[in-house]
Protein backbone atom coordinates (compact mmCIF):
# COMPACT_ATOMS: atom_id res chain seq x y z
CA UNK A 1 0.00 0.00 0.00
CA UNK A 2 1.33 3.44 -0.99
CA UNK A 3 0.42 6.36 1.26
CA UNK A 4 0.02 9.85 -0.15
CA UNK A 5 2.84 12.14 1.00
CA UNK A 6 1.97 14.33 3.99
CA UNK A 7 3.59 17.75 4.51
CA UNK A 8 4.28 18.39 8.21
CA UNK A 9 6.07 21.71 7.65
CA UNK A 10 4.75 25.28 7.81
CA UNK A 11 5.22 25.60 4.04
CA UNK A 12 1.67 25.95 2.75
CA UNK A 13 1.86 23.82 -0.39
CA UNK A 14 0.97 20.12 -0.15
CA UNK A 15 3.70 17.56 -0.70
CA UNK A 16 3.44 16.48 -4.35
CA UNK A 17 2.51 12.88 -5.14
CA UNK A 18 5.58 12.34 -7.33
CA UNK A 19 7.89 12.45 -4.27
CA UNK A 20 7.36 8.72 -3.74
CA UNK A 21 8.95 7.91 -7.12
CA UNK A 22 12.61 6.89 -7.18
CA UNK A 23 14.83 9.76 -8.34
CA UNK A 24 11.98 12.29 -8.21
CA UNK A 25 12.84 15.99 -8.33
CA UNK A 26 12.50 17.24 -4.76
CA UNK A 27 13.43 20.85 -5.44
CA UNK A 28 11.13 23.73 -4.48
CA UNK A 29 11.52 26.96 -6.45
CA UNK A 30 11.37 30.44 -4.97
CA UNK A 31 13.13 29.93 -1.65
CA UNK A 32 14.16 30.49 0.98
CA UNK A 33 10.84 29.25 2.28
CA UNK A 34 11.33 30.45 5.85
CA UNK A 35 12.06 34.03 6.86
CA UNK A 36 15.43 34.12 8.66
CA UNK A 37 13.91 36.46 11.27
CA UNK A 38 11.32 33.78 12.16
CA UNK A 39 14.04 31.12 12.38
CA UNK A 40 16.04 33.37 14.72
CA UNK A 41 12.93 33.85 16.90
CA UNK A 42 12.65 30.10 17.31
CA UNK A 43 16.30 29.90 18.37
CA UNK A 44 15.95 32.34 21.27
CA UNK A 45 15.39 29.42 23.66
CA UNK A 46 18.98 28.11 23.23
CA UNK A 47 17.92 25.25 21.01
CA UNK A 48 15.02 23.80 22.99
CA UNK A 49 12.76 24.40 19.97
CA UNK A 50 15.07 22.36 17.70
CA UNK A 51 13.84 18.85 16.95
CA UNK A 52 16.32 16.60 15.16
CA UNK A 53 13.89 15.03 12.70
CA UNK A 54 15.71 12.10 11.14
CA UNK A 55 17.74 9.27 12.68
CA UNK A 56 20.76 10.34 10.60
CA UNK A 57 20.53 13.90 11.92
CA UNK A 58 20.43 12.67 15.53
CA UNK A 59 23.45 10.44 14.89
CA UNK A 60 25.40 13.21 13.11
CA UNK A 61 24.72 15.72 15.91
CA UNK A 62 25.77 13.28 18.60
CA UNK A 63 28.58 11.25 16.99
CA UNK A 64 30.14 13.34 14.22
CA UNK A 65 29.71 16.92 15.40
CA UNK A 66 29.47 16.24 19.15
CA UNK A 67 26.92 19.06 19.50
CA UNK A 68 24.02 19.48 21.86
CA UNK A 69 20.88 21.45 20.99
CA UNK A 70 22.50 24.73 22.04
CA UNK A 71 25.50 24.10 19.75
CA UNK A 72 23.27 23.24 16.81
CA UNK A 73 21.15 26.34 17.52
CA UNK A 74 24.32 28.43 17.20
CA UNK A 75 25.15 26.77 13.85
CA UNK A 76 21.65 27.46 12.50
CA UNK A 77 21.78 31.04 13.84
CA UNK A 78 25.06 31.65 12.03
CA UNK A 79 23.83 29.91 8.86
CA UNK A 80 20.80 32.16 8.43
CA UNK A 81 22.68 35.36 9.34
CA UNK A 82 26.00 34.93 7.55
CA UNK A 83 25.86 31.59 5.76
CA UNK A 84 24.82 30.97 2.16
CA UNK A 85 21.34 29.79 1.22
CA UNK A 86 21.66 26.85 -1.20
CA UNK A 87 18.14 25.73 -2.11
CA UNK A 88 14.79 24.49 -0.88
CA UNK A 89 13.69 20.89 -1.19
CA UNK A 90 11.28 18.26 0.03
CA UNK A 91 12.85 15.99 2.66
CA UNK A 92 11.52 12.67 3.88
CA UNK A 93 11.34 11.84 7.56
CA UNK A 94 11.72 8.42 9.10
CA UNK A 95 8.48 7.24 7.50
CA UNK A 96 8.18 7.10 3.70
CA UNK A 97 5.02 9.22 3.48
CA UNK A 98 6.01 12.02 5.90
CA UNK A 99 7.72 15.01 4.25
CA UNK A 100 8.84 18.54 5.14
CA UNK A 101 9.69 21.46 2.87
CA UNK A 102 13.22 22.48 3.92
CA UNK A 103 15.73 25.24 3.35
CA UNK A 104 19.39 24.24 2.97
CA UNK A 105 22.32 26.46 3.96
CA UNK A 106 26.10 26.19 3.94
CA UNK A 107 28.09 27.83 6.71
CA UNK A 108 31.87 28.27 6.77
CA UNK A 109 33.46 29.27 10.04
CA UNK A 110 36.89 29.26 11.60
CA UNK A 111 37.39 26.76 14.41
CA UNK A 112 40.42 25.80 16.41
CA UNK A 113 41.50 22.23 15.62
CA UNK A 114 43.29 20.83 18.67
CA UNK A 115 45.18 18.09 16.83
CA UNK A 116 46.25 20.44 14.03
CA UNK A 117 47.19 23.17 16.55
CA UNK A 118 45.64 25.89 14.39
CA UNK A 119 42.43 27.55 13.27
CA UNK A 120 40.89 26.04 10.15
CA UNK A 121 37.90 26.92 7.99
CA UNK A 122 35.18 24.30 8.61
CA UNK A 123 32.13 23.98 6.35
CA UNK A 124 28.72 22.85 7.62
CA UNK A 125 25.63 21.82 5.69
CA UNK A 126 22.32 22.48 7.46
CA UNK A 127 18.81 21.68 6.30
CA UNK A 128 15.70 22.56 8.29
CA UNK A 129 11.99 23.32 8.23
CA UNK A 130 9.55 24.99 10.59
CA UNK A 131 6.79 22.61 11.64
CA UNK A 132 3.09 23.26 10.91
CA UNK A 133 2.41 24.76 14.35
CA UNK A 134 5.32 27.18 13.86
CA UNK A 135 6.77 26.27 17.26
CA UNK A 136 9.60 23.94 16.33
CA UNK A 137 12.50 23.92 13.94
CA UNK A 138 12.78 20.46 12.37
CA UNK A 139 16.45 19.83 11.75
CA UNK A 140 16.88 17.38 8.88
CA UNK A 141 20.63 17.61 8.25
CA UNK A 142 23.52 18.92 10.28
CA UNK A 143 26.86 17.70 9.00
CA UNK A 144 29.97 18.45 7.03
CA UNK A 145 29.34 18.75 3.27
CA UNK A 146 31.16 15.55 2.30
CA UNK A 147 28.26 13.61 3.88
CA UNK A 148 25.64 15.01 1.50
Amino acid sequence: MVNNPINISAYSEPAPDHLQEYGADRGIAGGPLYDPARVLELLQDDGRSIQPWTRKCVKDMRDKLCLDHEGVAELVREAVTRGRYLNSQWCRGNKDHIWAACDAYVLCRGEYMVYAHKFMEIEYYLKFAINKSGKFLLLVSSHNPEDR
